[in-house]
């Protein structure tokens, strides 16, 4: 009997010491940002258009310090912009901040991005890159060039 009696506390023991190891053993992640405090978005946003460059701004609301890039993203339209249809960019200028055409002041950016063709309208939007890659990205509104008038 003495014996089945000091047997039981000890088995009891290492039942614990295995469920608490059991319980330890689990899906592990790499600790991640947290949202709420890392996010920003584009509060605002504006295009203006001089022949064949545009400077694409917007306004930046949350931890702007997060921006570590960004790009503009640009749709060609054929005729006039059709501010209905779905956006389907053909191709995004990417851009760091450290960039000449990139301008930041506070939490304005402001972008300038040549190369367009002055005789075609455009619809154009702001993609900011968290330097938290798992974030993801902040898209601001879809803007909308129109071509140049003719003289």
């Amino acid at each position: 009997m003495r014996r089945t009696a000091t047997r039981r506390p000890a088995e009891g023991l290492l039942l614990l010491v295995l469920i608490t190891l059991a319980l330890g053993c689990g899906h592990k992640e790499w600790p991640r940002a947290q949202a709420a405090e890392d996010l920003f978005v584009w509060s605002a946003a504006e295009a203006s258009r001089t022949g064949t460059c545009a400077t694409v701004s917007g306004t930046l609301r949350g931890r702007q310090a997060n921006l570590d890039s960004l790009a503009v993203q640009i749709e060609e339209m054929d005729a006039e912009p059709c501010l209905i249809c779905p956006f389907s960019p053909q191709r995004a200028e990417p851009f760091s901040l450290a960039d000449p055409a990139v301008t930041v002041r506070g939490s304005m950016v402001s972008v300038l991005v040549c190369g367009l063709d002055p005789d075609r309208s455009y619809r154009v939007r702001l993609v900011g890159r968290n330097r938290y890659m798992t974030l993801g990205t902040a898209l601001s509104e879809v803007l909308v060039l129109p071509a140049n008038e003719r003289s």
